[in-house]
């Protein structure tokens, strides 16, 4: 609970806690708790703004749709429908290929909510870290020891 009131009220959590370890009440009204200790609450209400607004989400948008048209052109657009013509094919969905595409889109489903509405459930974290270990897996399959070493890290970060 604390760390949400932190993150929703954009409070220091630095400097609130200077303040309840020395006793003061700050700009928070402090109430002692049965048994020891006290609460403080604070009297401002500030609404929080969101990460990222609509006018934020169109320009990101605008400019991943420019780099992505860049990127495509230059490995040749032929090349890449091709690729993602894979997924249409059984021969392609091999037991880490389905592994690597059932992690990569729950990595998705964690991470880009949290960027964009600022919706983070820290117990989701637990899924990444579970996906890293899938993906290392998958990609050792694959011999790709980029992804191997990235999942590596991303399972400590995670």
């Amino acid at each position: 609970m604390q760390f949400n009131v932190m993150r929703d009220t954009n409070l220091s959590q630095g400097d609130l806690a200077k303040i309840a370890i020395n006793g003061e009440s700050g700009e928070y009204q402090r109430f002692p708790l049965i048994g020891g200790g006290s609460v403080l609450i604070s009297d401002r209400e500030k609404s929080v703004k969101k990460i990222m607004g609509i006018e934020t989400i169109f320009y990101a948008t605008i400019v991943w749709l420019i780099l992505i048209s860049i990127t495509y052109h230059h490995s040749t657009w032929i090349k890449i429908k091709d690729c993602y013509g894979m997924w249409l094919t059984k021969e392609y969905w091999t037991d880490y290929n389905i592994v690597e595409f059932l992690s990569w889109f729950t990595k998705a489903i964690i991470i880009v909510p949290g960027l964009i509405f600022k919706i983070q459930l820290w117990w989701l974290y637990f899924f990444t870290l579970f996906t890293s270990l899938t993906l290392i897996w998958a990609s050792n399959k694959k011999l790709l020891p980029t992804l191997i070493g990235f999942n590596t890290l991303w399972a400590w970060i995670s």
